[in-house]
């Protein structure tokens, strides 16, 4: 009786054939599972809740061994959980009753947090927050001078008056452009903002060379830049200054986007990227290359490997594998296996956000409403495959410490979990669909008897049998476990070829490694 092995996935989603002509590896759809380094099929990690948040605050990133959130005005917050550092402020500097709304960029520039906050009125402002010279009594300050009290409270405090401190520390303000006498000095309180006129305070940002460097203003054609290690000075001739990206654009000369390539700046737009060696000397930078792809999303940017992936108006795309082609059809276009999925999702697209995903060597990028697109790689492993998660929430932001992934959703906070299969006790379902398989004997009819199953787990088993008419379906049958020390699992199905169709829902350990089928060839049609 003639048999054959489907034992190896790694190519994960592929629809760029149809369902029936497709190679064996290249599977059809991979719901809430990835395929290993072993190029077994694996259901995802589950998300444990670690924490509900204090309302009030938004965005998710690591700072100095903690996990980081931004308030605006009103009292002080503190989580209450030791995962957490207290809220960083980061009021807007100029409407007291705007809140911050999400976190569009965030960089951490000697030693301290630089981040974009975009808010709810729709505007966005940069904001270091780094420390000032704590205030001392019966001391002289400036005019200019800044301080922060000896219990920081978020907030600097601008000398508007020139004088000397009192005796005693003063009741400092919790409001912008609130002042305070002090002795003779009159200190104004400001958030952490960037003053400087010149800095464009856009969404995206990135540091390279020393510096920080973000699109210029909106409708504007260059790229800023800051001096050198002084994220404040926007400004010094000859240190501080801008890049004429826009004279080097191949289209649209619009900057949508900054990131980092290889040790280079990357400027993305719409429909182009530009690499550029940069240098603490601004008259060292120099324009490296251009290639004719770019994106809206800067915030799907991920680096990996020395490579910069990102999501594009075309799909996923990957800056190496524009400037160095190779022969590898997963290397030259990332994203291509999964463009007519993802195009239908871009559609709906939400502020896409991207991550590396070092525990799992994955680059996730989440498009809105749960949906995360998943890119399993291995060089070692000549693994490159696409699979999805769909979450029961949908992610505002992501962030990794210590090699853990969180999920913020709202105030709720979740671990990436491999040690669980549900998402907080949620069952989440699991679906894998392979293309028509005709045994390697395209066109002869078969006389499908019986397959083996190896699970780790279990999961139901059916299977589609026209591809002219996917609606065709076999009832499911339950699989537990290594069937092949029992009798075959009977198929009985006639066929020139079909399709197991795989879903699974439920708590435990899920792997899929291999099927076998046992047939009649019964001839041609």
């Amino acid at each position: 009786m003639p048999s054959i092995t489907y034992d190896r996935f790694e190519a994960g989603i592929d629809r760029r054939k149809g369902a029936s002509v497709s190679d064996p590896n290249r599977l059809r759809n991979l719901q809430n599972t990835h395929v290993t380094t072993g190029w077994q099929i694996r259901g995802r990690p589950g998300t444990t809740r670690v924490a509900t948040l204090v309302p009030g605050t938004v965005g998710l990133f690591p700072f100095n061994g903690l996990l980081n959130t931004v308030q605006g005005p009103g009292a002080a917050i503190d989580h209450g959980n030791a995962l957490f550092a207290p809220a960083i402020r980061a009021d807007h500097p100029l409407a007291t009753l705007t809140s911050p709304a999400r976190i569009s960029a965030e960089e951490l520039f000697n030693g301290f947090p630089y981040i974009a906050v975009e808010y709810d009125n729709g505007d966005t402002f940069h904001h270091y927050i780094d420390t000032d010279p704590t205030w001392a009594l019966v001391t002289s300050y400036g005019l200019g001078a800044y301080i922060q009290p000896s219990a920081s409270n978020g907030y600097r405090y601008k000398a508007t008056v020139a004088g000397t401190s009192g005796g005693t520390e003063p009741a400092w303000p919790l409001g912008v452009g609130q002042t305070i006498a002090d002795g003779t000095v009159t200190w104004t309180c400001e958030s952490k903002y960037i003053v400087d006129g010149n800095c464009p305070h856009t969404p995206s940002l990135t540091r390279n060379a020393s510096k920080i460097w973000a699109p210029g203003k909106s409708g504007s054609d260059v790229i800023r830049f800051c001096a050198t290690d002084a994220p404040r000075d926007w400004t010094t001739a000859g240190d501080a200054g801008f890049l004429p990206t826009g004279l080097k654009a191949s289209g649209d000369p619009v900057p949508r986007g900054v990131g980092r390539y290889r040790k280079k700046l990357s400027v993305t737009m719409r429909d182009s990227t530009q690499t550029w060696v940069t240098d603490p000397d601004p008259a060292l930078n120099a324009i490296d290359d251009v290639v004719d792809l770019g994106t809206i999303y800067p915030e799907s940017f991920a680096n990996i490997a020395q490579d910069l992936y990102m999501l594009t108006d075309v799909g996923f795309r990957s800056i190496s594998t524009l400037a160095d082609i190779t022969a590898n059809l997963q290397d030259i276009d990332i994203g291509s296996p999964v463009d007519d999925l993802v195009l239908q999702d871009i559609k709906t697209a939400t502020n896409p956000i991207g991550i590396y995903y070092r525990g799992g060597g994955q680059y996730w990028c989440h498009i809105g409403a749960g949906k995360v697109w998943v890119y399993t790689l291995s060089r070692i492993s000549k693994l490159a495959a696409w699979s999805f998660y769909q979450f029961p929430f949908t992610i505002d932001a992501m962030a990794q410490l210590a090699n853990v992934l969180y999920l913020r959703a709202a105030d709720v906070v979740y671990k990436v979990d491999p040690d669980v299969g549900t998402d907080d006790g949620t069952q989440f379902q699991i679906d894998i669909l392979f293309p028509f398989l005709n045994m390697k004997r395209p066109g002869q009819l078969k006389q499908i008897l019986g397959a083996d199953f190896v699970f780790q787990g279990e999961g139901n088993v059916s299977y589609l049998y026209d591809a002219n008419d996917p609606s065709l379906e076999t009832t499911p049958r339950l699989i537990k476990g290594d069937t092949r020390p029992e009798g075959l699992v009977p198929v009985e199905l006639t066929a020139t070829e079909i399709a197991p169709h795989i879903t699974y829902q439920g708590t435990g350990t899920f792997q899929f490694d291999m099927m076998t089928f046992y047939y009649d060839i019964l001839g041609a049609l």
